[in-house]
């Protein structure tokens, strides 16, 4: 027994090593790159890969699949075509003005489209209206992937080939479907050297069924009209892939996320977003976060080293 007696009850015993382990945990920037471990100190590695844009198909999937179902519920009866047609219209007036919200022809155009679809709406509601949809969202998918593969076939810019084909029955079709949507794409970095980002058809998707679900958004808000995974891949590909996003928005997006997801870890993925944006000072400010929130994660703290390192 020691001269000074049995240890307290409340005493940590002879080993200090969790509490010297804490204490690590929050050491500055010198000793962010160690993982403590029950054998000794590991270096970690910085790593930045951007976070995966592509939603998990396992949960998109047996919803389209389920409104695919509904279809033969549906037909396409006259009041249905007229509602494509005036719809086909808006995709070619919005061409045609570049998107400006104050073209004549472009607001009248959108006018009878939301008159035509909102009649459809009252008369199917949002099952059937959501069916007709679909019907328009795979032209507009095949139109997508269409143009693409013609355009990285004749090695062109997509922008210049649309603006070069603007008659060609494939880029018509496009227009139709989908109005300047495949330029905002590019400017968003949805589509990168002429593809599809990680080929991933299931963001194509949401956002046909964003544009589509505004048409009848005096109706019922598209927060409403798609469904929560529909609104958390749309929403996570905002935040983490739309490199035309300002950071306010951005950030505004993550409440979305939560309010839906409060297990999103979004400071971890803002400080790869920003990382990858060249944002450096962004990139810190969330690095700093997440070793916070889990100090005893080896990569976070890696990056935060790698981020307060001198540039060379």
């Amino acid at each position: 027994m020691s001269a000074n007696g049995p240890a307290h009850p409340s005493s940590p015993g002879p080993s200090p090593a969790p509490a010297i382990a804490l204490c690590l945990a929050f050491v500055g920037a010198g000793l962010g790159g160690l993982a403590i471990t029950p054998d000794g100190p590991e270096a970690a590695v910085a790593d930045f890969t951007p976070p995966r844009v592509c939603p998990d198909s396992t949960t998109l999937d047996p919803l389209w699949d389920a409104d695919r179902a509904t279809w033969e519920r549906y037909p396409l009866d006259e009041v249905a075509q007229e509602a494509l047609s005036a719809f086909e219209a808006l995709g070619a007036a919005e061409l045609k003005a570049g998107g400006r919200a104050d073209d004549g022809p472009f607001l009248e155009a959108t006018e009878r489209a939301v008159e035509a679809l909102s009649v459809v709406y009252a008369r199917v509601g949002e099952e059937g209206y959501r069916a007709l949809g679909q019907r328009v969202e795979d032209r507009f998918v095949r139109a997508v992937m269409q143009v693409l593969a013609r355009a990285h076939a004749e090695r062109v810019e997509v922008r210049d080939w649309l603006y070069r084909n603007a008659t060609d029955p494939m880029a018509t079709e496009l227009a139709a479907v989908g109005g300047t949507f495949l330029n905002a794409a590019v400017d968003w970095g949805l589509i990168r050297d002429g593809r599809v980002r990680e080929g991933c058809v299931a963001l194509l998707r949401v956002h046909f069924r964003l544009r589509w679900a505004r048409f009848v958004n005096d109706i019922k808000d598209y927060t409403m009209l798609l469904r929560r995974p529909e609104l958390l891949a749309l929403w996570r590909w905002r935040v983490e892939g739309d490199v035309s996003l300002p950071k306010a928005q951005r950030l505004e997006v993550v409440r979305w996320i939560r309010d839906l997801d409060p297990s999103y870890p979004a400071v971890r993925r803002l400080s790869l977003v920003f990382a990858s944006l060249g944002d450096h000072a962004s990139a810190l400010e969330f690095a700093r976060e997440a070793v916070l929130q889990e100090p005893f994660d080896a990569t976070l703290r890696a990056n935060l080293d790698a981020l307060l390192a001198p540039a060379p």
